[in-house]
């Protein structure tokens, strides 16, 4: 399967899982998240900004923080009265 891309991140088919019907599992597609110029994979991580002892271990771990997000109305973590995240981005 060919990489899909936005321009922002690409997802690369990592494993393809088969169906196992004796256990009603349906086939299963992994993907590596990416950057679109690299095949190592990264993960994005999200924390509220006022939430010190996340942040620290973010950074910690070597993670990137990205930006601070507003939350749109719709979310339901908006909806339980958080208004923004901190996204990192972590190379794995």
């Amino acid at each position: 399967m060919e990489p899909l891309s936005d321009g922002e991140i690409t997802l690369r088919l990592s494993r393809d899982t088969p169906a196992d019907p004796t256990k009603e599992w349906l086939r299963a597609l992994h993907f590596d998240i990416t950057l679109p110029d690299s095949v190592e994979a990264i993960g994005f991580i999200t924390c509220n900004p006022d939430n010190w002892p996340s942040r620290k271990t973010c950074e910690w771990i070597g993670a990137t923080l990205v930006e601070i997000v507003d939350l749109p109305p719709e979310n339901d973590q908006y909806k339980e009265g958080e208004r923004q995240k901190c996204r990192y981005r972590w190379i794995l």
